[in-house]
């Protein structure tokens, strides 16, 4: 955690105390962060590779308890993050604002979850978080899954289907959500490295028909003036523009800053 005193000052790291359960160690995961919740993703350790969700609860003093919520499936067990109490039958105590702790939850979670990669991408947009991408260990994939978070208590996944022509299977890609627009950019399947930009706009998928909404999810790509492939980057929207900063061309590491104009 970094923590800036001030603009002005030095930016100092710090190593706090987390409690609860947390994901064991991994790489190329994703983090999304909902309100004061960061939403932990996949990732992997060499060998293996995981498809389970982890929520770090910022706020704080919270501890693991289980109540019983009800959700499209009825009456289900579900780990609630909640402050300590001295009274372990009142189920719903009163928040310590005093106890500054940072907890680790798994959730349970409901519908049909992404199968296990690393190097996907996150994106939230409403209430959902929009998975993209990434890879398992044998092959590239380009699918999408959405994780319904409106209820915190009953997550759900749920695969999108859309029309169009998708991107090519790939991971170590960005997405970043301009407005209601999902971009991508760049990334590899594990032979090529991408310089393509593909969009898929999600603002269609405000209408309430499943039929409809299924068709309005439709991907295009983006017709470019240059050739720039990249992998392994970071893409950042500030104002009209994305900035693309380092990564991978393919051949070798680069230092460059890009600004895609949207």
């Amino acid at each position: 955690m970094v923590q800036p005193s001030s603009l002005s000052d030095t930016l100092t790291w710090s190593n706090p105390k987390t409690n609860g359960e947390p994901p064991p160690p991994c790489r190329a995961h994703s983090s999304t962060l909902v309100d004061k919740r960061l939403f932990i993703f996949g990732g992997g350790d060499g060998p293996n590779y995981f498809n389970d969700l982890y929520i770090l609860d910022t706020g704080t003093g919270i501890a693991i308890q289980r109540c019983r919520c009800t959700c499209a499936h009825g009456f289900v067990p579900f780990p609630v993050a909640q402050p300590p109490s001295p009274n372990p039958l009142y189920p719903f105590p009163a928040h310590h604002p005093s106890i500054e702790t940072l907890t680790w939850f798994k959730p349970l979670t409901y519908g049909d979850p992404p199968t296990p990669r690393r190097a996907h991408t996150t994106c939230l947009w409403k209430n959902q978080i929009y998975v993209c991408g990434g890879g398992d260990g044998v092959r590239a994939l380009n699918d999408v899954f959405i994780l319904d978070i409106a209820n915190i208590e009953c997550l759900t996944w749920s695969k999108l289907e859309s029309t169009g022509r998708p991107p090519i299977s790939r991971g170590y890609h960005t997405s970043n959500l301009v407005g209601d627009k999902l971009v991508v950019y760049g990334g590899s399947d594990g032979h090529e490295c991408f310089n393509d930009v593909h969009v898929l706009d999600l603002g269609e998928r405000l209408v309430e028909d499943e039929e409809a909404k299924r068709a309005k999810s439709q991907w295009f790509q983006v017709d470019l003036d240059r050739s720039i492939p990249r992998l392994s980057h970071t893409a950042t929207q500030v104002g009209s523009y994305l900035f693309v900063v380092g990564g991978h061309d393919g051949s070798r590491y680069s230092s460059d800053v890009l600004l895609l104009n949207l």
